[in-house]
């Protein structure tokens, strides 16, 4: 059967990180059915092989780091899932976050994206989004190094990607 969401994890060298990531998405699981798939990324720190230890979790591996876009395309080939969820491997899911992202995206036809509200570790907010047009600073933070940030489209469907995560789905057609 195929799953209503796909959580996609890019891993290279992510460790610790990776490990409570996952362990976010046993503890806080979406109710709709899901599949994990982690993509590593030639990990040498033994990361990969920890990912085996979950049980569910689709594991592909690279004999090179491919980089994360074309990670994720790997993932995208490798699912059916309607809903692709992008989750950073040092980022983790909090009760009902991904359950109110889908409800989200499911609200309009016209949502062909949506993202969580990001938390640094002490709680306070990550600012991830900006008003449009950008001030002069976000055109500045934008331009560092520590946001990078892409647009792109497969087929039907649109993805918002970025180094924390994001959720695409087929938006031009009127498959669910």
């Amino acid at each position: 059967m195929t799953p209503d969401l796909a959580i996609i994890i890019v891993n290279w060298n992510g460790g610790e990180f990776l490990r409570k990531c996952l362990d976010s998405l046993v503890q806080f699981p979406p109710t709709i059915s899901h599949e994990v798939i982690v993509i590593d990324n030639a990990s040498t720190d033994g990361s990969a092989q920890a990912t085996r230890s979950y049980p569910g979790v689709r594991l592909i591996l690279n004999t090179e780091n491919v980089g994360f876009g074309r990670a994720n395309n790997q993932a995208f080939a490798a699912t059916a899932a309607p809903l692709l969820f992008l989750l950073n491997s040092d980022a983790e899911v909090h009760e009902g976050t991904l359950d109110t992202l889908v409800a989200t995206i499911n609200e309009s036809e016209k949502i062909g994206a949506v993202g969580p509200r990001l938390l640094n570790t002490d709680g306070t907010l990550q600012p991830s989004v900006w008003r449009n047009p950008p001030s002069p600073g976000e055109i500045g933070f934008c331009l560092s190094a520590s946001a990078r940030v892409c647009w792109g489209s497969t087929g039907t469907t649109r993805i918002a990607s970025a180094p924390i995560c994001s959720v695409p789905r087929p938006c031009c057609s009127n498959e669910r």
